[in-house]
């Protein structure tokens, strides 16, 4: 962590509103080291006191910055940057002494010194120090800094320079309080275009860190987003549906909602207004960014161009994801002289911005039902005539395939197929929709056809390892009239009855609208002929005994009734009132 020169760091407690909180206990000993310490090393030293006639082995922090380490210390990974050894006396002037200074055993230099001030209530409890006179701001309730329940912190007319915020976070309900510290840089700014985009940097002091570099960059954030209906949240849907645009009004606190198991791409945009000049004082200008804490998985192009100059986000949630994440970026400039040996201005970053993912499991598929959708209800066909019927899916999320087709399950009739599928826009979707014909022309031998013909609608699963396809089921009841026939155009009599193993006497006696037996008008798809006698069958009847009685074969008798089985009712006969094609 870096903390700026002067601030005040507490240690063992917080301040907040929902009281201080603070470490009741004793102090032995604090040591800060530069470096990770080995456990060996910790045990060694944690019983025995600092010496200074060591100085030369731990190695002097006063000396060089950064830390290195003295010809004496190979052994040691890290090296000792101060101890404090807490053993504090109050006077007897103040036996209840409210606050003490103290100075570290080591170093001894007292350009290294740093003083720690400890807070002494009684001979059990040390608290921290408070805010010192420097500006430097380490808490506020009110006054100088405020921050809305969103997260969003404001600092009122802040001092230039770094600010050491501590800010506490709960959970909603106002528990667990956690204290969260972080620096603020105050820039020195004289006017800006827009909010926070075209300010002008402008230092009173002289000289000025910043001479050189005129103005702050701005940031641009850009994604394929359709909006939610909000105004201020947004889901992302990919390029191949919408073109990326400023998201800016759907940054954080509003929500950008993905799924887990498809990719994520964000372009991040930044621009410096002072561009690269020409002359003497010539400057080359290139504007980079920098970014929050981010996802382990979350990957980032390199930076295109120098100014403006783009970046991609590129990111696939899984399963683990699911939540919220919030990531923040700003952009950097950095101005390089064109003469050599002139020093660069310090840099300035935009404004900080966010963007908080929503992240959802990848939603299972759902049929369309409605009017010129997927039917629900039982549809009726006809022997000989074309029967097509809509098969409509569509998922939440946009970047995933929806494939229907028939359920593993489902005995497809004969003759019945899938056509090809097509996406289209429907409307109260936010997704495209897969659409599929059902094609099928019911044959000679379909009357009585009453089955339910099942499909199903599954994504791809995403692209997480382990993912699985999810899958929605629909099934449509269809049923196929008994003893009517669909004519085609210039279809004769004679031909229909041999398909069904009579005469065309027999059909034109049945049909008295048939004016002449070889010359029938043909009135469109709709038209339909008569082609046997519908029949009841009577308590205990067998299709063999109906057959006997009628005089025709079983075979022709089970070749007009679809499904029927003409042994398996021999001994307990039809049920009473079944229908018959005859």
């Amino acid at each position: 962590n870096t903390f700026m020169e002067g601030a005040a760091i507490t240690f063992g407690g917080y301040r907040g509103k929902q009281g201080n909180q603070w470490f009741d206990g004793w102090l032995d000993e604090w040591r800060f080291w530069h470096g990770e310490r080995t456990q060996s090393g910790i045990f060694q030293f944690m019983n025995q006191p600092i010496r200074a006639a060591k100085e030369q082995f731990y190695g002097d922090p006063s000396t060089e910055r950064p830390i290195r380490a003295g010809t004496d210390d190979y052994n040691y990974n890290s090296i000792l940057l101060a101890s404090y050894t807490f053993d504090v006396t109050c006077p007897a002037t103040d036996p209840q002494c409210a606050a003490v200074t103290l100075s570290p055993e080591y170093p001894k230099s007292e350009a290294a010194k740093n003083k720690l001030v400890a807070y002494v209530g009684d001979t059990t409890s040390v608290k921290a120090a408070p805010t010192d006179s420097t500006g430097i701001m380490f808490y506020s309730d009110g006054g100088g800094m405020s921050i809305s329940s969103s997260g969003l912190l404001t600092l009122t007319d802040p001092q230039v320079g770094m600010h050491q915020v501590s800010v506490q976070v709960s959970f909603g309900d106002g528990t667990i309080f956690v204290p969260v510290d972080f620096l603020v840089d105050v820039l020195p700014i004289s006017s800006c275009q827009s909010l926070y985009d075209g300010c002008q940097l402008q230092c009173e002091e002289d000289p000025c860190e910043f001479a050189g570099n005129q103005l702050i960059p701005s940031l641009n954030v850009y994604a394929p987003v359709l909006d939610t209906g909000t105004g201020v949240d947004s889901v992302f849907v990919g390029s191949d549906l919408a073109a990326s645009i400023d998201v800016g009004s759907y940054l954080y606190p509003g929500t950008m909602r993905i799924f887990s198991g498809f990719e994520v791409n964000v372009t991040l945009e930044g621009l410096d207004d002072q561009t690269t000049s020409q002359g003497t004082d010539s400057v080359y200008t290139n504007v980079g960014f920098s970014s929050g804490t981010v996802p382990t998985h979350m990957r980032f192009t390199n930076v295109r161009g120098t100014n403006p100059s783009m970046m991609d986000l590129l990111w696939t949630p899984c399963n683990q994801d699911v939540g919220s994440q919030t990531i923040c970026f700003d952009a950097v400039d950095r101005h390089i002289s064109a003469t050599p040996g002139t020093p660069s201005p310090r840099s300035a970053s935009s404004i900080q911005k966010c963007i908080k993912f929503t992240i959802s499991e990848d939603p299972t598929p759902m049929f369309l039902t409605g009017t010129g959708q997927t039917p629900t209800t039982m549809l009726e066909l006809t022997m000989g005539q074309h029967a097509q019927v809509t098969l409509m899916a569509v998922e939440e999320n946009c970047l995933d395939k929806v494939d229907i087709g028939f359920d593993a399950a489902t005995q497809v009739p004969a003759g019945a197929i899938l056509g090809e599928q097509v996406s289209e826009v429907v409307v109260g979707q936010s997704c495209p929709a897969s659409r599929r014909q059902l094609q099928w022309t019911p044959s000679y031998n379909h009357g009585g056809f009453d089955r339910s013909l099942c499909f199903t609608a599954h994504d791809s699963g995403g692209n997480c390892p382990g993912g699985e396809r999810h899958v929605a089921n629909h099934c449509i009841r269809m049923v196929v009239h008994r003893c009517r026939f669909a004519l085609l155009v210039d279809q004769q009599l004679q031909e229909i009855a041999e398909r069904f193993g009579t005469t065309w006497m027999n059909l034109w006696s049945l049909n008295a609208e048939l004016q002449h037996p070889d010359y029938i008008v043909y009135g469109g798809s709709d038209q339909t002929i008569m082609i046997g006698h519908d029949y009841q069958a009577l308590e205990g009847e067998s299709p063999a005994g109906i057959a006997k009685r009628m005089g025709m074969h079983i075979d022709h008798l089970t070749f007009l009734n679809f499904g029927m089985d003409p042994m398996a009712t021999l001994s307990t006969g039809l049920p009473q009132g079944a229908k018959l094609e005859l």
